[in-house]
């Protein structure tokens, strides 16, 4: 339902956008998508969750060419967004999956594989009601485990602290990740939409990173 909300959102520039740069987007109608075949070199790989209109997912890509980049969001309208952001700026190695992450991070293969799984700034969902709707959940924590290599780091950055509590404390309980650094800053550091809201409310946010065991 929510996929089909946003599409009917969408502007014909926007469609027209999505079509011409179909190249960027990997099919996930497979039983499985092979990370290690979407890319014609064997360049580490990055994977960012949620990264809305791209701003800073494009910007990490452009300033890390030796790294392959993957985005995956089922938001179309900022997706549009992304995907004329990367084809002005004749950026290769990216690569996005427009689906809901909790479905298609079943999907992605080989395991013991990705360099980094970065989430900046996932809705909190903080009514009660609505916990079951965050991302990060013990399923997604253990399909994470299994993407990345040892000692790689899954980074999570949030300006809610009801939920970076929970994220810390769902993550310590799991055992499949130890905390590395916790760090607070109030400055714009990856200039996307959500930050610059936190940075002028002069909110606290916590960028944390934590190691696959």
């Amino acid at each position: 339902m929510i996929k089909k909300y946003y599409r009917n959102k969408l502007t014909e520039n926007k469609k027209k956008i999505l079509y011409i740069n179909k190249k960027y987007i990997i099919n996930h109608n497979n039983k499985y998508i092979y990370l290690n075949n979407l890319f014609d070199n064997n360049n580490e790989i990055i994977i960012e969750i949620g990264f809305g209109n791209g701003n800073f997912f494009v910007k990490n890509a452009e300033l890390n060419k030796n790294i392959n980049f993957i985005g995956i969001d089922f938001y179309e309208p900022g997706l549009a967004y992304c995907l004329d952001l990367i084809n002005k700026k004749k950026i290769d190695n990216i690569k996005i999956i427009n689906y809901d992450i909790n479905e298609i991070i079943k999907k992605l293969a080989p395991k013991n594989f990705i360099y980094k799984i970065i989430i900046l700034f996932p809705d909190p969902w903080e009514k009660k009601k609505h916990n079951k709707r965050r991302i990060i959940n013990n399923e997604f924590l253990l399909n994470s485990y299994y993407l990345l290599k040892k000692n790689t780091i899954l980074n999570i950055v949030t300006d809610s602290e009801i939920y970076k509590n929970f994220i810390l404390n769902i993550i310590i309980d799991s055992k499949l990740f130890i905390l590395k650094n916790e760090f607070i800053y109030k400055n714009s550091k990856y200039f996307t939409k959500f930050e610059n809201k936190a940075v002028k409310s002069s909110k606290m946010i916590w960028d944390m990173k934590f190691y696959k065991k």
